[in-house]
């Protein structure tokens, strides 16, 4: 039997390894179709119960979700995989709620980390750090108004942004 010459064996290496490669690529999107928790559901047409999310832009999992009201905006990021080096302003979240037309989702003070709470207006990567480094000396916002007790947040930003948080036990 006649031996393979070597182009014809870096041919199939590079074959097998393009193969693998491929497969490799594939699991990690193969698993999160398998594993993302969110309930795809059409909306009901009469007192539809929880929000309609719709999701757009630096995430990995674009689409339209429905989800209970008790849903932070933090944990449905999460689901939809977002890019962290992308701005977070090219992440476009869209609520519809049933009951009040689109409105905003509010963003916990009490548990968003850093790169969320940089969504806010005027809330940069340095004012983000300070408001999660509040909360880990102080404990838990216990009012949004607290917010201006955080270094280099005022009056000013606050009223600019106070419509966009809200905080939880």
């Amino acid at each position: 039997m006649r031996r393979p010459d070597i182009a014809t064996q870096a041919l199939m290496l590079a074959t097998i390894v393009a193969i693998v490669v491929g497969i490799a690529n594939l699991i990690p999107h193969i698993r999160a179709e398998q594993l993302t928790p969110v309930v795809l559901q059409p909306a009901a047409e009469e007192n539809p119960a929880g929000l309609i999310v719709h999701i757009s832009g630096a995430v990995a999992h674009q689409g339209v979700y429905t989800v209970d009201e008790s849903t932070s905006l933090g944990d449905l990021l999460r689901l939809t995989s977002p890019d962290r080096d992308a701005p977070p302003h090219t992440i476009t979240v869209i609520i519809d709620d049933a009951h009040h037309g689109r409105a905003p989702q509010r963003i916990d003070l009490n548990y968003a980390d850093a790169w969320l709470l940089q969504a806010l207006p005027g809330i940069g990567p340095e004012r983000a750090r300070a408001i999660v480094d509040y909360r880990e000396r102080h404990g838990l916002f216990t009012s949004t108004e607290e917010l201006t007790l955080v270094p280099g947040i005022g009056t000013a930003t606050y009223e600019g942004l106070k419509e966009f948080v809200t905080v939880t036990p």
